[in-house]
């Protein structure tokens, strides 16, 4: 699809918005539901914040998730996954769990403390947003 847009800079900071130049009956809106559905729920794991270094080619992904590794019951390995546009970088954050014998079942869901994840992006970050590829939410980034 191909629409009009705007382009916003501001003042003291290098970072630009842009959006469509549509008026308010075009714009296409999903429905939200109140209702949390787990056969319909959104990907990935919630980002809390994320840093980077000076160059830009490095993100810290910081999250709550399982304590432990994926070598342990309950435990979770995570890695993040950049999406790359001109304007911005979607991290969508993926987990696999543990898969041997025993597992703690509903108890593993209860137990979290505060994990990162860190990845070298292929190109550095320069002026482009970084957004949360669960909800697509902005996430500001601070120095590492």
């Amino acid at each position: 699809m191909v629409a009009p847009a705007w382009e916003f800079t501001f003042a003291g900071f290098p970072t630009r918005a842009v959006t469509p130049a549509i008026g308010p009956g075009e714009v296409l809106t999903p429905p939200m539901s109140t209702e949390w559905n787990s056969f319909n729920s959104p990907i990935g794991i919630p980002i809390e914040r994320v840093m980077s270094t000076s160059d830009g080619r490095v993100l810290t992904v910081v999250f709550t998730a399982a304590v432990d590794g994926a070598d342990k019951p309950c435990g979770e390995d995570y890695w993040a996954e950049p999406v790359y546009s001109a304007h911005g970088v979607v991290l969508v954050l993926h987990g696999r769990g543990y898969t041997g014998d025993k597992h703690g079942g509903m108890a593993c869901l209860l137990i979290g403390r505060q994990r990162q994840v860190t990845l070298e992006l292929t190109e550095p970050l320069g002026n482009r947003v970084v957004l949360e590829g669960m909800y697509g939410r902005l996430l500001p980034v601070t120095a590492a």
